[in-house]
């Protein structure tokens, strides 16, 4: 498998359905447009349980979604990750039909992680929760910053991190256009 977009979409490599995979029945929250509450803990959720790992995929009803990446179930370790991510709290179910073959395990799964109060729903209450900006919690605001203004660029940041931090919580619409290529990544060229 190849790299991790986020929680709930990741790149697979040296197989026929080689490219961008979004995991069926499952939502997490978001990383890039629109940073939301555990989206973070998510995506390094996913990364740290499925770069590099070899992986089995399941098509249900469509191939792909309206953005052309492919609609699959991943397998791993003899687990659905699918119905995992959403027991260990970093996913919600996301029904959308016709997909529907292994919805009352991604139920289940998600009913456990609620009444066991565990990930998402601890920390956020649920999903679709905007990200709190935490100024101090190893970032500081740089000070270009002004609210609703064009006023920053990549070089008022020392690390591709910062920008990405100051870009999700703080300019998700990219005023500052610190995401010229539009792909969700800030200042890219910044260690």
């Amino acid at each position: 498998m190849g790299p991790v977009t986020d929680g709930d979409t990741i790149k697979v490599t040296g197989c026929a359905d080689a490219g961008t995979v979004r995991l069926i029945l499952i939502d997490t929250p978001e990383v890039f447009f629109g940073a939301e509450c555990y989206g973070q803990e998510a995506s390094n959720y996913t990364k740290s349980l499925l770069t590099g790992a070899v992986v089995g995929l399941e098509r249900d009803v469509s191939n792909t979604d309206a953005y052309g990446r492919y609609l699959r179930y991943v397998w791993h370790a003899g687990q659905l990750f699918n119905e995992r991510i959403v027991r260990d709290g970093y996913a919600a179910l996301f029904v959308y039909p016709p997909d529907l073959k292994h919805q009352a395990r991604i139920e289940a799964a998600e009913a456990e992680a609620r009444a066991a109060n565990r990930g998402l729903w601890a920390a956020c209450g649920g999903v679709n929760t905007p990200a709190t900006p935490t100024p101090g919690g190893g970032y500081s605001l740089p000070a270009c910053y002004t609210p609703g203004q064009n006023t920053c660029n990549c070089s008022d940041f020392a690390t591709h991190a910062h920008a990405q931090w100051f870009h999700d919580n703080y300019d998700p619409t990219d005023i500052n256009n610190l995401d010229g290529d539009n792909d969700g990544l800030a200042c890219e060229s910044l260690p």
